[in-house]
């Protein structure tokens, strides 16, 4: 059964009559007596409940009465008694004897709890006040309300003065009640009427303000309850603009009612402007702090980063979250941090103020990075530190750049250094040869010594010659790496005969030092490579040679090799010897410019240091490299490698074969094929060149035709046929140049040598560029001379001139192969050398004087002129020591930028100086030179 059915059942029983009669059923009432019960049950009904009406009304109207709970049990007790005589009187009708039982218990609970009730406050009822001491009572109360309002008044005069002399505006508005709204006052309905307030605002603001144009806000704040607060602007009477800050309070009663509002203005356009201009102040703070091209940070006392801008964290490659974890300390290179450190509490001591100092950070990447942080420290009102302020500036590239200064700084000087000892080497060099060509001509002038010893001096006064021509060599050849105008002529090459000449030139100098030098095959060779066999030979001659030098004792060995284990095939040569070896530290120093491994060494053994310069950077050009590996007392190994360029279909071969290595220290003799038949055009305006050059080829049975420009020279090959073309390159009239090209413009194919003392390979390529078929360099080696004239010669019977490229100078391996066909002995005629050598040294004196005084007067051209006469003339006739300052001259006079005067003049006085130590031979001496030289 559900809980509504049981109701309805329970109310069912209540009310069910249960088979009893109504009273007026039993015929036991009569009319009158039961009426008599009716009424009286009624009217006993109507003032039980009148009466707990009027209780009721009381209790709601005096809440302060102190006994409402017994109250309103007297109220229940009184109603349920009333209703208990109603059922009575419904019994006549409807005899509900159950529901009558049930109110009645009902009202019988409620009867003892009132006695319940009553008993418990029968205390307080006991002791409440007579009449006497109730009167002292109100009195005792009257006594204390006029001290409330004294106090009152009081404080009603200080907040009149608080309000009077407040620095803001405070205003109030009460609700008007009158009695038709007085019972709706607390209505949400109720609309409150606003009365005139006191605007004490009018005063200390001196601004005109209206009731209504408050009243709007005031109602937002009596109908929230809540406190308004909003920036009011309003106009001054003298009409500035200001702007106020309105707080409105709701004012409540002692109900809680709220019933006005209080107002107070405060004037804030100071505040506002002062607000923007530190807003303002702030962002370009923010500004500057943030877009700073230092990095700037806030360090606490204890290290921590407190605030930092981009450019630190670009720095040190930190986000600022991160470095919001860390310290500085973290960050900084632990050597720097003891004194970064120490100067931090310094500041905090307050022994110096600030400090700046270089230190190094370590990035996030682990990158150390430079930087120069300068330190202040902030400090509170009461002196104790706050937090520091730091700038870092990143001068790592700055480091860089002064490190590279300083390093190139130290190359600099290490460079000078190493010129420094080059030019007091070179001078050695230069001055030592120059010293035995002077002393031996003066004794072959004198006509000292028996005709053998005059012999070896001649010997002498060639080797001396060649040598100083040597050194020029390096030093050009170095020019030419430098400058990137090395070029090379790779051609099939056969590694035996390099090998074996290079053996066989250098044996007699290790047979006269006692050292054994020997040569080993380690592998199949390969029948040739494409290299250079010049610059190969060259490169071998050199380190072979120094090995031979630097060894006391012991022995050289050559071990060659082919290594076909690296990406590209190499021709190797190891160079062992058992010399003075080299000190670690020193290994690479032999490959700088200028440079030996101890200037002792050079002092001691002689050279210029730059044949391993030179060698190291030819190998590199081949293809392939030097290296080197040596231990001090025992001796040193180089290792050379150069590319062989592709080996496939060579023919390689297991046994080298072995070749005669021939005796390097036979005495120098001239070529002895005649050279009749020949006809040879010889261009050169220097007398003592013209005259030296057509003696020689007329004793080598030449037919000789001699003139001194160039436009003779051309007129002269127009004229009639020739084989050979002598041509010097500086003439006057026409230089050698125009009238090279003249005469191949006018078709002739014959060869035509150039003779220039420009030595440089710009030089060669402008002579090939006008037509020239070969090229030598002055001073000029007669048997060089002989040679070329020879090749040209036969060459031209067989084909047309050769490109530039084909006739490459004539010191390549060519003249080898020429002199190898060429075996006869030239007999010299030293009557005819003495006099050409003599006109030389008058005509010297001549050219020196016109140098005075193209000197005087400045005239370059000149100058120039004469230098170019000089380092021909002069290193032909075997004056060698002109060529160099001869060169200087020329290129001081045909500098692009102005001449520096001082350094011409100081080079012409060295010429000066140098002439006058040379006399002309007289008679006497020519004919014992001549005797002497025929004996």
């Amino acid at each position: 059964m559900s809980q509504s059915e049981s109701t309805l059942t329970f109310l069912q029983k209540l009310f069910d009559t249960g088979g009893f009669h109504s009273r007026w059923n039993t015929n036991a009432w009569d009319l009158q007596l039961g009426w008599l019960h009716i009424f009286s049950d009624v009217a006993i009904f109507c003032a039980f409940v009148a009466i707990p009406i009027g209780i009721a009304n009381f209790l709601f109207r005096r809440r302060d009465f102190g006994v409402p709970s017994v109250m309103w049990l007297f109220v229940a007790f009184i109603l349920a008694c009333g209703i208990t005589h109603l059922c009575e009187a419904a019994t006549f009708w409807y005899p509900a004897y159950r529901f009558a039982g049930l109110w009645k218990l009902t009202t019988a609970v409620l009867s003892w709890a009132t006695v319940v009730a009553l008993v418990r406050l029968g205390p307080r009822f006991l002791a409440l006040p007579d009449a006497r001491e109730l009167m002292e009572l109100l009195q005792h109360e009257q006594a204390e309300r006029v001290l409330i309002e004294s106090h009152l008044q009081q404080k009603r005069a200080l907040l009149s003065n608080i309000v009077e002399n407040a620095p803001c505006g405070i205003y109030w508005t009460s609700i008007n009640d009158d009695e038709d709204s007085q019972g709706e006052r607390h209505s949400d309905h109720a609309e409150p009427v606003f009365e005139e307030r006191e605007a004490t605002a009018e005063d200390s603001l001196n601004c005109q303000l209206t009731v209504e144009g408050f009243r709007k806000e005031d109602l937002e704040a009596l109908k929230s309850g809540q406190v308004e607060t909003n920036e009011e602007r309003v106009l001054y009477v003298d009409g500035q603009p200001r702007v106020m800050l309105c707080n409105r309070f709701p004012v409540r009663d002692d109900d809680g009612q709220i019933f006005g509002v209080l107002g107070i203005l405060s004037d804030i356009t100071d505040r506002i402007e002062q607000e923007k201009a530190l807003r303002e102040s702030e962002h370009r703070f923010r500004a500057t702090f943030e877009q700073a091209a230092m990095g700037i940070a806030h360090v606490g006392v204890d290290g921590t980063w407190l605030k930092v801008n981009h450019k630190l964290c670009e720095i040190l490659g930190y986000s600022s979250a991160e470095l919001a974890k860390m310290t500085f300390q973290d960050v900084t290179h632990p050597d720097d941090l003891d004194e970064d450190l120490r100067l931090v509490q310094r500041v905090i001591n307050n022994d110096i103020t600030d400090y700046s100092v270089e230190k190094r950070y370590i990035r996030k990447s682990g990158d150390v990075v430079w930087v120069n942080l300068t330190v202040s420290l902030l400090r509170n009102d009461d002196g104790t530190p706050n937090h520091f302020v730091s700038v870092v500036e990143d001068i790592t590239e700055r480091k860089r750049v002064a490190e590279q200064v300083l390093i190139a700084q130290r190359q600099a000087n290490e460079a000078n250094r190493a010129k420094s000892d080059f030019l007091a080497h070179m001078s050695h060099e230069i001055r030592t040869p120059l010293n035995g060509i002077l002393g031996f001509a003066e004794l072959l002038k004198r006509g000292v010594g028996t005709p053998s010893q005059q012999r070896s001096h001649i010997q002498t006064i060639l080797s001396s010659g060649r040598h100083l021509l040597t050194l020029i060599d390096d030093v050009l050849d170095l020019s030419k790496i430098e400058t990137g105008n090395f070029q090379l002529a790779r051609e099939p090459v056969s590694p035996h005969q390099i090998i074996s000449e290079v053996m066989s030139i250098l044996r007699v100098r290790a047979q006269e030092k006692c050292v054994s030098l020997e040569a080993e095959w380690m592998t199949a060779t390969p029948e040739f490579i494409h290299t250079d066999a010049a610059r190969l030979r060259q490169i071998l001659m050199n380190v072979v040679g120094n090995a031979i030098k630097f060894t006391e004792e012991g022995q050289v060995r050559v071990r060659a090799s082919i290594d076909q284990d690296s990406p590209e095939p190499r021709f190797v040569v190891e160079v062992s010897d058992t010399g003075i070896g080299i000190p670690p530290d020193r290994l690479q120093a032999i490959f700088e410019p200028f440079c030996q491994a101890d200037s002792s060494i050079t002092r001691r053994f002689g050279g210029t240091g730059l044949g391993m310069t030179i060698s190291r950077k030819i190998a590199r050009e081949l293809g392939g490299e030097i290296t080197v590996s040596s231990e001090v007392g025992l001796g040193s190994t180089f290792r050379i490698s150069v590319s062989t360029g592709p080996l496939e279909g060579v023919e390689m071969s297991v046994s080298p074969r072995s070749e005669a290595l021939h005796d390097s220290h036979a005495t120098f003799q001239l070529p002895s094929t005649s050279l009749s038949g020949i006809r040879v055009l010889l261009a050169e305006d220097g007398q003592a060149n013209r005259e030296l050059i057509q003696l020689l080829l007329e004793d080598a049975d030449a037919e000789v035709t001699v003139v001194v420009n160039g436009r003779d020279a051309v007129n002269a090959v127009r004229s009639r046929p020739f084989d050979v073309v002598l041509m010097d390159m500086q003439m006057p009239i026409l230089d050698g140049y125009s009238a090279t090209r003249r005469i191949r413009e006018d078709g002739q194919e014959l060869p035509i040598i150039a003779l220039t003392a420009h030595a440089m390979r710009g030089d060669a390529d402008k002579c090939f560029e006008a037509g020239c078929s070969g090229y030598l360099t002055k001073p000029i080696d007669l048997t060089e001379l002989l040679v070329a004239i020879f090749q040209a010669a036969e060459s031209s019977s067989r084909k047309s001139p050769p490109s530039s490229r084909e006739t490459a100078s004539w010191e390549d391996s060519a003249v080898e192969v020429a002199l190898k066909e060429i075996r006869s002995t030239l007999p010299v005629h030293q009557p005819a050398i003495s006099r050409i050598v003599s006109a030389f040294v008058q005509q010297l004196f001549e050219k020196l004087d016109e140098m005075q005084e193209a000197l005087r007067h400045q005239d370059d051209n000149r100058l120039g002129e004469l230098a170019h006469w000089l380092k021909g003339s002069g290193g032909t006739m075997g004056f060698a020591c002109f060529t160099k300052p001869a060169q200087k001259l020329m290129e001081q006079c045909h500098h692009d930028s102005p001449a520096d005067r001082g350094q011409i003049e100081d080079i012409v006085d060295h010429i000066a100086e140098l002439a006058s130590a040379i006399r002309a031979p007289d008679e006497a001496a020519s004919e014992n030179l001549i005797e002497n030289a025929s004996t």
